[in-house]
């Protein structure tokens, strides 16, 4: 993944994350001190995770409605943290990530959160967070949400973003590198082999589902050109649709061996290898 990928799926993510914390339910709780004595001092707390649960939908005590790990694209993603006991104390925070990229993150304190309740042997406290969002979020299995408390680690937590409903399936059908394209978005003059000075188009058709995306990454002698990546989502359902993409980096290609990388929907479609040589100067004159 890269910045231009990166860019993208931030706008959709605006920082709308939102947390809440409420006791859950009491399984049992402490017996209360006898006549006259003084109230019992309880031990200090490390609060552990449960479990943590991706839910369509929390309770407002922050319990999950159902499980799932697949949202999406316009879904709210919600994550429903279950911690055993009643903590008291402790900065419980959740970190969204798409691949290594921290997009949105946010926090509460059980201290805060928990003021006046009893510490209950067998009960849960649960916490809720949710990554909220205007724009759909980018169709990819490479998402995940990083719980720590007190910024020690208590877990990570897959999730999925998949087609929504009603979107058809989508695969890129052709592909193929050449010197130009046509009106109608045909190739002309298919090709491996290119000069310096070329502008390199990779031409193709492809099924694509509503939301789908498809990007292109250039290499040249395997060094990512940055600024060439370009990417594109379907509004809606399209079947048999033509695309190109095209790249020179400033000053030309280098000579070497070079290649376009596609994806689709964040995963590899398919590898386009090809070739810069130094012109042939001919023969000497005179």
């Amino acid at each position: 993944m890269n910045s231009r990928t990166l860019s993208r799926l931030m706008c959709a993510v605006p920082l709308l994350v939102i947390s809440g914390c409420c006791g859950g339910s009491s399984g049992g709780g402490s017996e209360p001190p006898a006549q006259g004595q003084g109230p019992t001092k309880q031990r200090a707390v490390v609060p552990r995770v449960d479990n943590a649960t991706f839910t369509k939908s929390l309770g407002e005590d922050m319990t999950p409605r159902g499980s799932t790990t697949e949202f999406y694209p316009q879904e709210r993603v919600n994550l429903s943290v279950a911690f055993k006991g009643r903590p008291r104390q402790g900065v419980v925070k959740a970190s969204f990530f798409y691949h290594d990229h921290q997009i949105a993150e946010a926090q509460t304190d059980f201290a805060l959160a928990n003021s006046g309740l009893i510490f209950s042997v067998g009960s849960s406290t649960y916490v809720g967070f949710w990554l909220a969002h205007d724009a759909p979020l980018a169709i990819s299995d490479a998402y995940r949400v990083a719980v720590t408390v007190d910024d020690e680690s208590a877990g990570e937590y897959p999730f999925k973003v998949v087609p929504p409903p009603g979107a058809i399936p989508s695969k890129i059908r052709a592909a193929a590198l050449a010197k130009g394209v046509t009106p109608e978005q045909a190739p002309i003059e298919e090709t491996t082999s290119f000069s310096v000075p070329d502008l390199v188009h990779l031409v193709g058709r492809a099924d694509l589902g509503e939301q789908s995306w498809i990007e292109v990454n250039w290499y040249a002698n395997d060094q990512l050109i940055e600024t060439a990546t370009r990417n594109l989502t379907a509004t809606k359902n399209t079947a048999d649709t033509t695309f190109f993409f095209t790249a020179r980096p400033e000053g030309g290609w280098p000579t070497g061996h070079h290649k376009a990388v596609l994806t689709l929907d964040d995963r590899e479609a398919g590898t386009y290898q090809f070739t810069v040589d130094v012109p042939d100067a001919g023969p000497p004159s005179g």
